[in-house]
Order: structure tokens, then C-alpha cells, then sequence
């Protein structure tokens, strides 16, 4: 099959590359040129490396592979930044629950329900839209929350369960709700994670450290200070991340289709009039020229629609590109345009062949496995946390909605810490809206 309107493709894509990578480099400049911030470097040493990479656009050249390689650095920072917050969403878990011990709730009706009370709550949340998918995703929300008092046998067991309807599915998908798991698990730790973010590494290890059974108001009080802090340092890392890999993603577009292009010269010029302006306040601190980006007003959104009108189906790429050069080309541009800024643009090794039963019995069995590894030597509740957030990425294990009734029901009355149901209770509500 002949691919069509290459040319238009190309055109389209570059177009609309171009102008977001100006409009965002200057949003990059905004957000990091102008203060450095405490424990910047773990951020801040990628993005001095896309400087003379958008300098080599800027003379004409296309470095790509190095484009490619700081791409990849980015991916892995960001895998990295993943896992702490991963790490601390469990911790965060285990605060929740402790909360009762040491701040008063109140006196309100919520605190003084019943479990029938509460069961009923759950149940009338679940159930009150007939929409399937809505109520799935309310029940892993109830499962995620619930109080966890299961032996680890029965949780491998739900684990099973749960991951039993991939059987026969393709391999990938398998292999991505595995990974999903496991980083659920905290089973998922990248290599050079304290070196990558030492500022957060010195947080994380209070909370690995802490005995949550004997501790203090004090503690509790010191660690949800800490908590609060980390959460905004993940959050300005993981944002600057995010800009930076689209200014890659960009850049990487221009470099792919700028030679099969067709564009304006003097629109390119305007464009690189920006990106130049841009990189010397990046030197020099200046202000910039409003009434440069204001010439780039609506530019981005006519190009997009130009890119959506143009760009061939991905399925069509993926078979032409083995055998065309420019369907590859195509391919890796949807791709960096696809709007999934972390996807790998090399393809799966691993594809569409189904794995069996006796397969996905297998690979199940190794990820219970590694979490019974990686549950000895925690606290019983630190556990219970990546039990629940396991739990509730599974994809729903109750075959009606009187198994759900009974897992609720049955949470409820194995935990006899009113406080912790109180706050499940308050943390689902407000979930809940």
C-alpha cells in the first residue's frame, strides 16, 4: 500500500512541531530560566543539554541521535521520579490510616456510622450509575481505600483473580499491567535512583525507618510535614520533566520531517527569530519581546488540525515501515505527536502473540513471588498499603455485585480500628465528590 499526501504529512507535522516547540520554549524559560530552585540539578542538567541540541536547529544541522540519546536520559529521570512517587503514595497510605490516632475526627454522623451504614454508603456509590465502566473504576476506587486485613495467601489469591481475564490476551498487555503491579508493589526501583534525586532520597528514608506501631504525635506530625514537602518537590520535577521531553518531542519532529517539508521561508524565520530571543534570556536573563509571540497566535491550533486532517492511520505506518523509509519516518513522527509524550518510539519486541493460560499462570506466580520478597522485613502496615494499591490496578475481580457486598462487607468487619474506618470512609467521600 502506497502511502498519500507524504509531503502534506510532513509539511503538516513540522508546521505544527515548529511552532509549538517555540511557544513552549519560551514557557520553559518562564518555569526554569528565571530561578533555581532548592535540588534543581536532577532536572536542570537534562534541559542544559537541549539547549545545543535546539542551537544545532538553529545553524542548519539536525543532530538526532543526540536528540534520541538525551530523549531516552529524560525517559529514565522520569521512570526514576515515578518510582519515589510510588514510594510515597504507600507512605501516604499508611499516614491516612494513622490519622485517627492522633487528630480528633469530630463529632459527626460519619464517625458514628455503622458498618451497615457503611456498606450501604459503598454500595449505593458503586451501583447509583448504570454505566459498566464507571462502576469498575468505583469499585478498584473502594477497593483501593478499604481497610486491608488479608492474609498474604488470599491476596495472592485476589491477585490471581484478577489478573486471570488476560488469559489468551497479547503478550504486551500482559507485560504492562505486570509492570504495573510491581510498581505498585514498590517492586519497580530504577538503578541510580538516590544519585538521581538525593534531596529525595534523605526524605524517603524517615519513612522507611519509622516503627508506625509505636509512633508519637510528634512523629506522625514530622513525617506529614515531610510528606507535604516531597509531594511538591515530585510535582515541580515531574512538570519540568513533562515540558522538557515535549520541547524533545518537537525538536525531534522538526529534525524527522523539516527536509520533506514545504514551508514558508518567512515563517520559519519568525519561528527561529523566537527560539533564538528565547536561548539568549536563557543566557543573559532578559526579558522577552512580548510582540514576537504574539506573531505565533493561533498558529499551533491550525497547524494541529492541519497534522489530524493529513496523518495516516497508525496501523498503516506500522506495515509499510519495515519496507519504506518514510513510513518509519511517519511512524516515529505520530508517535512523538501522539500526544503520549514518554512512549518508546522503537517497537515492542514483544507483540500480539497471545499468552496462555499455563503462560500467565507462570508469570503470575513470579510476581507473587517478588512481592512476598518484597513484603518481608515491612510493617504490617506498610504492607496492607501495597496490598490495597495492588489491588485496586487490578482489573476488577468480583464475578457480581454480591461478591462486591461481601468484600466490602467482609473489610469492614475484620478491621476493628473505628478510627481507620472513619478515615476510609471520609477519603472515599470526598473521592467521591
Amino acid at each position: 500500500m502506497k502511502l498519500q499526501n507524504v509531503s502534506r504529512q510532513l509539511t503538516a507535522a513540522c508546521r505544527y512541531s515548529y511552532n509549538r516547540l517555540a511557544l513552549n520554549y519560551d514557557m520553559y524559560y518562564e518555569i526554569c530560566g528565571r530561578e533555581n530552585g532548592p535540588g534543581e540539578p536532577p532536572v536542570r542538567d537534562l534541559g542544559s543539554r537541549f539547549h545545543p541540541l535546539l542551537e544545532g536547529l538553529l545553524r542548519g544541522e539536525q543532530p538526532l541521535e543526540e536528540l534520541y540519546g538525551l530523549r531516552q536520559a529524560v525517559i529514565e529521570r522520569m521512570e526514576q521520579a515515578t518510582a519515589y512517587t510510588d514510594c510515597f503514595q504507600a507512605y501516604e497510605y499508611v499516614l491516612n490510616r494513622l490519622e485517627g490516632r492522633f487528630i480528633p475526627a469530630g463529632d459527626t454522623a460519619g464517625d458514628r456510622e455503622t458498618d451497615e451504614e457503611r456498606l450501604a454508603w459503598i454500595m449505593r456509590y458503586i451501583t447509583e450509575t448504570g454505566e459498566s465502566a464507571v462502576v469498575n473504576e468505583r469499585i478498584q476506587t473502594v477497593v483501593g481505600q478499604l481497610p486491608v486485613r488479608l492474609t498474604k495467601q488470599k491476596f495472592f489469591a485476589l491477585v490471581g483473580e484478577g489478573m486471570a481475564v488476560y488469559a489468551g490476551s497479547p503478550r504486551k498487555n500482559v507485560e504492562d499491567m505486570l509492570y504495573i503491579l510491581r510498581s505498585e508493589a514498590l517492586l519497580n526501583q530504577p538503578a541510580g535512583m538516590t544519585l538521581a534525586f538525593p534531596q529525595l532520597a534523605g526524605m524517603l528514608a524517615p519513612f522507611e525507618r519509622a516503627d508506625y506501631r509505636q509512633m508519637t504525635e510528634e512523629e506522625y506530625c514530622l513525617l506529614s510535614e515531610r510528606m507535604k514537602e516531597a509531594g511538591e518537590i515530585l510535582a515541580d520535577y515531574t512538570g519540568e520533566l513533562m515540558l522538557l521531553m515535549d520541547l524533545i518531542n518537537d525538536l525531534c519532529v522538526v529534525f524527522l520531517s523539516r527536509t520533506g517539508a514545504v514551508m514558508d521561508v518567512a515563517e520559519e524565520e519568525r519561528l527561529q527569530e523566537v527560539l533564538r530571543a528565547v536561548r539568549e534570556a536563557f543566557s543573559s536573563g532578559a526579558e522577552l519581546d512580548t510582540e514576537l509571540l504574539r506573531q505565533l497566535e493561533g498558529r499551533q491550533e491550525v497547524c494541529c488540525d492541519q497534522w489530524e486532517r493529513y496523518s495516516s492511520p497508525m496501523d498503516i505506518l506500522e506495515q509499510e515501515a519495515e519496507r519504506d523509509p518514510q513510513a518509519e519516518t511517519l511512524r516515529r513522527i505520530s508517535l512523538l505527536l501522539s500526544g503520549s509524550s514518554f512512549v518508546p518510539l522503537e517497537p515492542r519486541k514483544t507483540g500480539e502473540e497471545p499468552v496462555d493460560r499455563a503462560e500467565l499462570d507462570r508469570l503470575v506466580g513470579e510476581l507473587t513471588g517478588r512481592m512476598a520478597e518484597g513484603f518481608a522485613g515491612r510493617s504490617r502496615l506498610v504492607v496492607r498499603a501495597l496490598m490495597a494499591k495492588v489491588l485496586s490496578s487490578l482489573p476488577v475481580f468480583f464475578g457480581s455485585l454480591d461478591e462486591v457486598r461481601d468484600y466490602v462487607g467482609g473489610c469492614l468487619d475484620s478491621c476493628a480500628d473505628e478510627a481507620e474506618k472513619a478515615v476510609c470512609m471520609r477519603l472515599l467521600r470526598e473521592l467521591a465528590g
